[in-house]
């Protein structure tokens, strides 16, 4: 076992679960806007090395949309839907600067 550091300085976490019958993020799209928000994370120069975003399992605010959380800031995002993309880049850029 090994400890390694990261240079990055927050991590997205999106739910991206999956129910069979009821509400869930992946039914509301969450996948796609996970995609999105990955390949930004990978190449975005404001992202690139900073902000990893990762999928999740249930968040608990499957009745609010598709949820987030940033860490190490312990913000939530809840109500998000495919397009907001960009609105989640900027709320997550917020983030970094308080």
């Amino acid at each position: 076992m090994q400890t390694r550091d990261k240079e990055i300085v927050a991590q997205f976490f999106m739910c991206t679960h999956e129910r069979e019958a009821g509400e869930s993020c992946a039914a509301a799209g969450s996948l796609d806007v996970f995609k999105k928000l990955k390949n930004r994370s990978k190449t975005g120069p404001k992202w690139q090395g900073r902000v990893s975003v990762t999928k999740s399992g249930c968040l608990g605010f499957c009745h609010e949309g598709i949820a987030g959380v940033l860490y190490p800031q312990r913000k939530w995002l809840t109500g998000i839907r495919p397009g907001d993309e960009d609105n989640v880049f900027t709320w997550i850029e917020e983030q970094l600067k308080s």
